[in-house]
């Protein structure tokens, strides 16, 4: 192979999205979904086929940029597959509303097999930004596996006494300003735990 075929290889494989178009991939299915459903008259069915297309469409721009899919986004798109093509195929939005509480507790688990192998994703995802000691990590995590199956518990019993409707909302914007004041809640343990200096690298890699 050539020496500029070599290099148009490592180009292709290191190409990165942008900020911007990574947020718009992230959010886009959640918008492409209210904004069915709202359209449609509040069809769930139909917002969920939207939400289907919209996940996979941002799946496919993603590998065909940078070559690879990360393991939550990929599992993530699954869940959606399997849940909202049961929904489509059984004409019962009780599967798509049961999607949440199976990646909330996805990624309970893999915060809790985090904190306990060591094996840090989130702190290399974050170390550029911010750094822990080991114990900080450990306890972040676990932290957050702990908030995750309170949500997945939350979502389970929200989904059985509300309505479509009513439950997307809540499960939209209330859930988003419950993470949030969680995140604002952990201040106080971050500052403790973050360092300044190179010198201890968050977990393993």
């Amino acid at each position: 192979m050539s020496e500029t075929s070599e290099t148009s290889e490592t180009d292709r494989h290191s190409r990165k999205l942008s900020h911007r178009t990574r947020t718009a991939i992230d959010f886009g299915p959640l918008i492409v979904f209210l904004g069915s459903f709202y359209a449609s008259g509040k069809d769930p069915i139909f917002a969920t086929g939207a939400f289907m297309a919209a996940t996979l469409v941002g799946l496919a721009i993603v590998y065909f940029v940078e070559r690879k899919l990360a393991p939550l986004p990929l599992i993530t798109g699954v869940i959606v597959a399997i849940f909202g093509g049961l929904t489509l195929y059984f004409n019962n939005d009780a599967f798509i509303m049961m999607k949440p509480t199976i990646v909330y507790v996805l990624m309970s688990g893999a915060f809790f097999a985090s904190a306990m192998t060591g094996k840090n994703f989130l702190g290399s995802a974050m170390s550029p930004y911010m750094k822990m000691s080991p114990e900080g990590w450990k306890g972040f995590l676990l932290r957050f596996s702990a908030f995750c199956l309170v949500m997945a518990g939350l979502n389970e019993v929200l989904r059985r006494i509300l309505s479509f409707d009513i439950w997307l909302d809540v499960k939209v914007f209330g859930f988003m300003a419950l993470f949030f004041l969680f995140s604002m809640s952990q201040a106080p343990y971050l500052s403790k735990h973050i360092i300044e200096d190179d010198e201890l690298m968050p977990f393993e890699d």
